[in-house]
């Protein structure tokens, strides 16, 4: 998967709908795991608009600008920042930290050992 597309596609439909950003992106999942459907392919992004009720030519136009090139970037620097190496990964914000609980392929024992380690 070409995750720069997948960016550009997350920042086109996000544009438009903000305060959706976590149903946009369940959606995204949902088309890349359940459906098999390509996160590099626009033609997924017109169909996760319409299922959304977005206008899907807007957020075409939206996938194909800069802006959503430069955003998918501003967005992999920001992962960065927070430490973030591979995905998934599970971050719990702790007042103003963000700490890795796991990563790649982890079983929810692993998980609940290292919240416990982190919160206690």
């Amino acid at each position: 998967m070409d995750s720069e597309a997948a960016a550009k596609g997350f920042s086109a439909l996000r544009y438009f709908a903000p305060e959706r950003a976590y149903y946009l992106a369940s959606s995204m999942q949902h088309a890349f795991y359940y459906e098999g459907k390509s996160l590099s392919d626009p033609a997924t992004y017109r169909e996760i608009a319409i299922a959304n009720n977005l206008e899907p030519e807007a957020v075409l136009a939206r996938y194909d600008d800069i802006v959503s090139t430069e955003e998918a970037h501003a967005d992999f620097a920001k992962v960065q920042q927070l430490g973030v190496q591979s995905y998934p990964t599970l971050l719990l914000q702790k007042g103003d930290e963000f700490i890795a609980l796991g990563g790649g392929v982890m079983t929810a024992e692993k998980i609940e050992a290292r919240l416990e380690n982190v919160i206690s």
